[in-house]
């Protein structure tokens, strides 16, 4: 008799427990940034991704492209969409939330109309660097001047200016393929960064910028990674940008 009260107070109390309301765990929206670099932009996302200004998301940087062109980012980003949302679908998470492909304009001219146009159909967004990413590095310490509007004299004066550190064999010389970005120059800078970026991202530029991305001539100095930026905090909740 006893078990079977016993029995029954504990199927009672499951079925209570059913009933009681349980907090749903928030969960930090997904975002993948695909780089065609090999050091310096993913090492400047892994920094972000660490940053508390940024707990809100979870940020996946895929770097599997490197050293390829755009239109190969793109349409390897395109892939990863395809894979990702099935893959949410069958085990029941949310697909990402935001995706964008990163790359710079030097030396790859010839296809980011294509690339842009590829792009489009999708829910990534194409972020270009015009001529490379050590624009917006040196928007945390001065408004990037346009005699950098050659690859070379760009990253020659983010190493003068101490913004990145050559790696490779050769520590000495002014541009190294492989170099890493010194994070006491850039920290807590990043608001300063956004607001030096609007002095050379002009309206007249951003509109040849969007409508003929190969044109990079026409839009030198330039960057779009405020935008990806802004993006970011605004998912992380953080109000205070211009």
């Amino acid at each position: 008799m006893q078990n079977e009260r016993g029995g029954a107070m504990g199927r009672q109390m499951k079925k209570l427990s059913k009933g009681r309301p349980h907090k749903k765990r928030l969960r930090n929206k997904r975002v993948l940034i695909a780089c065609n670099a090999e050091i310096t932009e993913p090492h400047y996302f892994s920094m972000l991704s660490e940053s508390p200004e940024f707990s809100h998301c979870s940020m996946t940087i895929d770097t599997k492209q490197k050293r390829r062109d755009p239109l190969t980012l793109v349409r390897a980003v395109k892939t990863y969409l395809d894979i990702d949302a099935k893959d949410a679908k069958k085990e029941g998470f949310e697909p990402y939330y935001r995706v964008w492909a990163v790359a710079d304009t030097d030396d790859h001219t010839v296809k980011l109309d294509e690339a842009q146009r590829e792009i489009k159909a999708s829910k990534a967004t194409l972020i270009l660097s015009n001529p490379c990413f050590e624009v917006w590095l040196l928007d945390h310490v001065c408004v990037c001047p346009s005699s950098c509007a050659e690859t070379k004299a760009c990253e020659r004066l983010a190493c003068q200016k101490g913004l990145v550190i050559p790696t490779g064999s050769n520590r000495k010389a002014s541009r190294s393929r492989q170099k890493e970005i010194s994070l006491t120059m850039i920290e807590g800078k990043l608001h300063t960064a956004l607001k030096n970026a609007e002095f050379h991202n002009t309206e007249e530029k951003g509109l040849i910028r969007k409508s003929n991305p190969g044109n990079t001539g026409g839009y030198a100095v330039w960057t779009d990674i405020p935008k990806l930026v802004k993006e970011l905090l605004l998912i992380n909740g953080d109000s205070g940008i211009g």
